[in-house]
């Protein structure tokens, strides 16, 4: 059975097979995560990408109720890089499945936010800045300046380093739930998020993983 753990301010939470929405396990070398561990060998031809993933401060995920860390991530592409969509995107990171309403075709090559919708199977891949949850959008939510207030710029913070890096400046927002298939289709408590983009260099996406408490997130 496939296990992972993430770290969050209550302790720690562990996915399984059963929860997991990813069909690959995660793994990491301590400083990137990963579900190809080959990619991170010296010899495997990503240097540039994993010393530019180790140099990254990305700190907490900005919104949700749980502290959860973001961990810098890479994999490989799995498909056309150069007909980039969301398909191609959720089949890199090897989603299990991929759930929504509201976000359809998936051959998109850009996907608006598709807005909140609370009860509905609402799994997202977006392209839309203001709609993530990963990065603190205004200063008066990250708080790291008293007194300083506005929105964040997109090219600004561990964002905007990670923004500046992809390839054409785009970036994929993905927010996966877990579910327990046991007994029936149910809705678990978790969601793993990622921030990810084409590598300007390489067939790779590189961004940030992390995962949130579901309630007053994504519901």
């Amino acid at each position: 059975m496939h296990k992972f753990t993430f770290e969050n301010n209550t302790g720690s939470e562990t996915f399984t097979d059963e929860t997991l929405p990813l069909t690959q396990p995660l793994v990491t070398d301590s400083a990137v995560v990963t579900n190809d561990a080959k990619m991170l060998a010296p010899n495997a031809g990503f240097d540039a990408e994993l010393a530019f993933l180790k140099e990254l401060k990305f700190g907490d995920c900005a919104y949700g109720a749980a502290r959860c860390p973001i961990y810098p991530f890479i994999c490989r592409v799995r498909g056309d890089a150069a007909r980039a969509n969301a398909q191609m995107v959720l089949d890199s990171l090897g989603c299990r499945w991929f759930r929504s309403k509201n976000i359809d075709p998936l051959a998109s090559a850009t996907i608006p936010y598709p807005g909140y919708s609370p009860g509905d199977l609402n799994d997202e891949i977006h392209n839309d800045y203001h709609g993530q949850v990963m990065f603190s959008k205004r200063h008066e939510d990250e708080g790291s300046v008293p007194g300083l207030t506005g929105p964040i710029p997109p090219d600004d913070g561990p964002h905007g380093q990670l923004y500046r890096f992809v390839r054409d400046f785009k970036l994929w927002y993905v927010l996966l739930h877990s579910w327990s298939l046991r007994d029936s289709l149910t809705k678990q408590p978790w969601v793993v998020v990622f921030t990810i983009g084409l590598s300007r260099d390489n067939d790779a996406l590189i961004g940030g993983v992390s995962h949130q408490l579901c309630h007053n997130l994504c519901d």
